[in-house]
């Protein structure tokens, strides 16, 4: 099989990168991978090639140009006698993935990782209802799906009424088990003065809803001494929230660490794991919190229903606050209950922390090939 995959994910024509690297991978169950990466020529990348790997930067001037730049690096691609198109998303790589797929004269597979049927994606902006309108042009006309949950499966399902049903493959989870394995105190260590430690880490937008687990724990610090709240992540909303922070007078208990490349030992050491986001099409952080055994406190999304329950998480509706907060409070009165809680989850992932990357790598070639028939 020779497969083209557009993709917004620059890192990977960063030859030596984690994304070039699990790229790498994925060729080895084809013939040849080729990827059209949007890119700006500012970033300064270039085509490389090595083994049956070719990447190609569209090294556009301006954004507005990514899909013109793909198109036109489709023709060079052509020649290679592709069989397969996949996109990244049903945005605007979906977009350009299938006219380009039509221009190739070969099936087309669209992937989904975002939950875009919830009511709250698109009313997080313009941007976003537009790509939902992009979104139901191009799903109906993709040979196949590949989606990271089952509830995106059943949502689209629905939505589309598709003859085929979307092709689930979760996403990987890079958690080395010799670390789960590890007792650690990193938090308590860093954070002394904190007898309870609640642990965030995401990307700081407007969709993942800090600000509600931080008016929720303001609320709940007034009678509960000794709780720190700890974020890991960085984003656009990240100044704006550290200004309301300290204008309620929070900043010494809740704390902003910027992005880590080993979130392992935060997992390991937090006493309690907060998610409010309004929609995940699969949440990594759940699944990567649930492995770490940390009990969860997390709004109905994502994983939530397919892996996680009421049984071995707390589980509020989005946007929720009240809720939310009876759930956090109810978690500081019954630790041995959310501990009980983290080590049920920590079963309900052991499936996924067991699948072996050349299982993965047959799933990837199994989805593609399913899509060529």
């Amino acid at each position: 099989m020779k497969l083209l995959m557009i993709s917004t994910d620059w890192r990977i024509a960063v030859l030596g990168s984690k994304e070039h690297i699990r790229m790498s991978s994925y060729a080895t169950v084809t013939e040849e991978l080729h990827i059209i990466v949007f890119t700006l020529k500012s970033q300064g990348l270039k085509e490389s090639h090595s083994g049956n790997l070719y990447i190609y930067p569209t090294n556009s001037i301006f954004k507005l140009f990514f899909g013109i730049r793909a198109y036109f690096l489709s023709s060079k691609i052509k020649k290679r006698g592709v069989t397969l198109v996949t996109a990244q998303d049903p945005f605007e790589t979906g977009l350009i993935g299938l006219k380009i797929s039509k221009k190739l004269k070969t099936p087309f597979q669209v992937q989904l990782h975002t939950d875009f049927a919830s009511t709250y994606y698109g009313r997080g902006s313009f941007k976003n209802s537009l790509r939902i309108a992009i979104a139901d042009y191009v799903i109906p006309k993709a040979n196949c799906v590949r989606v990271v949950s089952k509830r995106l499966q059943k949502d689209l399902v629905a939505r589309y009424g598709l003859k085929k049903e979307p092709f689930v493959l979760p996403i990987h989870l890079d958690i080395p088990m010799s670390i789960l394995s590890q007792h650690q105190d990193l938090l308590h260590l860093k954070y002394p003065k904190f007898g309870t430690v609640m642990l965030m880490t995401s990307r700081i937008e407007k969709e993942k809803n800090i600000i509600m687990a931080i008016k929720c724990f303001y609320n709940i610090y007034k009678h509960y001494s000794g709780v720190g709240l700890v974020i890991l992540g960085d984003g656009s909303l990240r100044e704006g929230l550290e200004s309301f922070i300290k204008k309620i007078g929070m900043e010494e208990v809740v704390i902003f660490e910027g992005w880590s490349n080993d979130t392992s030992k935060y997992f390991l050491s937090a006493d309690l794991f907060l998610n409010t986001s309004d929609y995940e099409g699969y949440g990594r952080t759940l699944m990567e919190a649930a492995a770490a055994e940390c009990p969860i406190i997390t709004t109905d999304v994502g994983i939530v229903g397919e892996i996680l329950t009421d049984k071995n998480a707390l589980i509020s509706a989005p946007q929720d606050e009240v809720a939310f907060q009876n759930n956090m409070e109810f978690a500081l009165k019954n630790k041995n209950i959310m501990k009980e809680k983290g080590k049920l989850a920590r079963n309900a992932v052991d499936y996924y922390m067991s699948i072996t990357e050349e299982s993965r790598l047959s799933m990837y070639k199994q989805s593609w090939e399913e899509c060529s028939i």
